[in-house]
């Protein structure tokens, strides 16, 4: 074979394996793009929650008056991917939150998060994350929020709004038969308002230089103190805010839930009627059916204590109460006055998913130069901004005068 006819076969191949590797990249993308599909359209346990059921709440069917666009909603069971989808963001972070907080702390860092932060520089000399980050940061708030666990929904708030401001329905209009000719009954719904009007929630980190410099596990574990820490203050907030000064207004607080009171003195359980009540209240106003319950541990240590007064088993609770998930929340007070006595509690009975939770779009870090430089330590300010409030007063029911 001569050197031409010898080239010419080397060329075809060439020509046949470069076209084989392109086929096959092709299938490969492909694959890996119906993968990234079946992934999020799945209907998978997620970091809000562990429940089968989890995320099989509806829409809500809010539009933004301002964009058109429709409101997402963050429900119980949505994972990072999934939220990233919802408002639109990369479900591929370019980088960590821990390389962020290092490129804050003046860490060598690379030329994205250093464009991040220059880019991200707010009026108070903090650095707002990228819209990016912001699904792993709400993930990580599921695992220690009580009332996220129950169903509470968060509502992604637009940085550059201060409000969001939706209508509700108090009471609905009744239909009435008619004659023909007849005038027809008059009765018109009761709106409310809802406004989300964000309020500043922040606490502070401190983090050693050399936990920042070596620790491969730090974004992991930066998302569970930030997670945790914002779960908390938000439970706090959405159960027993003031809703004066700084505060948001909170389910204990809230005039127009329905109630059922344990008596003049509150008294300690010895059956689950209370419950029962509470579902009937919901029943009675055509309201949604409860799906949870929330109270401090020490109540649902006196309801796991029932027995039976001749068999002296435990009390298994009807089905309608069974049915209910359970949640504790030691930010329900057990020292409510209620008559005589000062060491009552509630018990809170409801459709959470109607509770709702905005959250701005952004976490604010803020760096504390050399506060404790002397230490060895580096210290941030992390700032976020929510509010709460309730989609439907008669979905929730407050049971009063729980003794232990």
């Amino acid at each position: 074979m001569d050197i031409e006819t010898l080239s010419t076969a080397i060329d075809g191949y060439s020509a046949k394996t470069n076209a084989g590797i392109q086929a096959l990249t092709g299938n490969v993308g492909e694959l890996k793009e119906r993968l990234d599909k079946l992934e999020l359209s799945k209907n998978r346990k997620g970091t809000l929650g562990n429940d089968d059921d989890a995320g099989s709440a509806e829409p809500s069917g809010w539009i933004d008056q301002k964009s058109g666009k429709p409101v997402p909603i963050i429900v119980k069971g949505d994972d990072r991917r999934t939220i990233a989808s919802k408002i639109g963001c990369s479900a591929s972070p370019e980088f960590s939150l821990g390389d962020f907080v290092r490129g804050a702390a003046g860490f060598k860092t690379t030329p994205e998060v250093r464009a991040a932060l220059a880019e991200g520089v707010d009026t108070t000399g903090g650095y707002l994350t990228p819209s990016f980050l912001f699904p792993s940061v709400i993930a990580a708030l599921g695992p220690s929020s009580a009332t996220l666990q129950a169903g509470a929904r968060i509502v992604p708030l637009d940085a550059q709004a201060s409000t969001f401001r939706m209508a509700r329905v108090d009471t609905l209009p009744t239909a009435a038969w008619r004659a023909e000719n007849a005038a027809v009954a008059e009765s018109e719904p009761t709106f409310g308002v809802i406004n989300l009007m964000p309020k500043s929630i922040a606490f502070q980190i401190k983090v050693s230089v050399e936990l920042l410099a070596d620790a491969p596990n730090l974004n992991e574990i930066l998302l569970q103190v930030i997670g945790q820490a914002f779960a908390i203050g938000l439970d706090k907030a959405a159960l027993i805010g003031a809703g004066s000064g700084a505060e948001p207004l909170g389910l204990l607080n809230t005039s127009g839930i329905n109630t059922v009171s344990m008596g003049t003195d509150g008294a300690v359980p010895t059956n689950w009627d209370p419950i029962i009540d509470a579902i009937y209240e919901a029943e009675l106003d055509n309201a949604p059916p409860p799906t949870a319950m929330l109270a401090h541990p020490r109540s649902w240590k006196t309801f796991r204590k029932l027995k039976g007064a001749v068999e002296l088993q435990p009390l298994v609770p009807p089905p309608e109460v069974a049915a209910l998930a359970r949640y504790s929340s030691t930010h329900l007070p057990i020292t409510e006055t209620k008559g005589s006595n000062t060491d009552t509690s509630s018990i809170i009975v409801g459709d959470f998913t109607r509770l709702l939770i905005g959250l701005r779009q952004g976490l604010t870090i803020m760096r504390a130069d050399q506060l404790y430089a002397g230490n060895g330590q580096v210290a941030f300010f992390c700032h976020a901004r929510a509010d709460v409030a309730l989609e439907h007063l008669a979905a929730f029911c407050r049971v009063t005068g729980v003794r232990a």
